[in-house]
C-alpha cells in the first residue's frame, strides 16, 4: 500500500526531478556563447555525455535524515520524519586519478513525509585508502523541489559530499546548513554500482 501511494503521489515530483536533471547536467543550446561561460557549458555538456554514455549504473537508496539536535527544539524533532524512504538512479565513472563523478536522480520522503525529488552532479576525491576501503570528499550540484517551499518550485543548490566506499558499495552523506529549527541536517544514503 505504501509503495503504490508513494508512486502515485510522486508523479509530479518525478516530472520535476527529470526537469531538474536536464538543468543540472548542462542542457544548453548547441551554439553556446563564446568566452569562459561558453567554454564552461561546452565542458559540462561533454562531461554529461561521457557520464551518460560510458558511466556505470548506480542504485541510490536514502537511509536516514538526521536533524542535528543542538539546532532544534525537542517538540520539533518529534514531529519530523527521519526515515526518507525512496530510491534513485545514476551513472558514474571512477577515473584513473581515483576521482568519482556522476549524475543522479532520486526521490524520497522529506522531513514532513512529502516527496522530494532531486537530480544533480556529484564529484568525490579519494583522500585515504585502507585496502578496498576508500574515504572520499567532494561536492554535489543539484536541483530539488519541496512541497513546503513554493509548492515544488525547482531550487538549485550546492552542498558538501562525503563518502566511505567499499568495492561496489558506498555510504555517503551531505550536510544541509540552516538556522534555528531549520536545515542543520545530515542526509545519509547508499550507492551501489552495478
Amino acid at each position: 500500500m505504501f509503495t503504490l501511494r508513494f508512486i502515485f503521489a510522486s508523479r509530479r515530483a518525478w516530472r520535476l526531478a527529470f526537469l531538474g536533471f536536464a538543468l543540472a547536467v548542462g542542457a544548453a543550446p548547441a551554439h553556446a556563447e563564446q568566452g569562459w561561460f561558453g567554454d564552461w557549458l561546452d565542458s559540462a555538456k561533454q562531461e554529461t555525455r561521457t557520464l551518460w554514455n560510458q558511466g556505470q549504473e548506480d542504485l541510490y537508496v536514502p537511509l536516514h535524515t538526521h536533524h542535528m539536535r543542538f539546532a532544534y527544539d525537542a517538540d520539533k524533532i518529534k514531529g519530523y520524519n527521519e526515515n526518507p524512504w525512496g530510491i534513485g538512479y545514476g551513472r558514474g565513472i571512477q577515473d584513473a586519478d581515483s576521482r568519482w563523478h556522476g549524475l543522479y536522480t532520486m526521490a524520497f520522503l522529506d522531513s514532513y513525509n512529502k516527496v522530494e525529488p532531486i537530480a544533480g552532479y556529484g564529484s568525490l576525491w579519494q583522500f585515504a585508502q585502507l585496502g578496498d576501503l576508500h574515504l572520499q570528499g567532494g561536492y554535489t550540484v543539484f536541483v530539488t523541489a519541496r512541497q513546503d517551499i513554493l509548492h515544488y518550485m525547482p531550487l538549485p543548490g550546492i552542498l558538501p559530499l562525503a563518502g566511505v566506499n567499499y568495492k561496489k558499495l558506498s555510504l555517503m552523506t551531505t550536510y544541509i546548513p540552516g538556522g534555528r529549527n531549520n536545515g542543520n541536517m545530515l542526509f545519509i544514503f547508499s550507492k551501489y554500482r552495478f
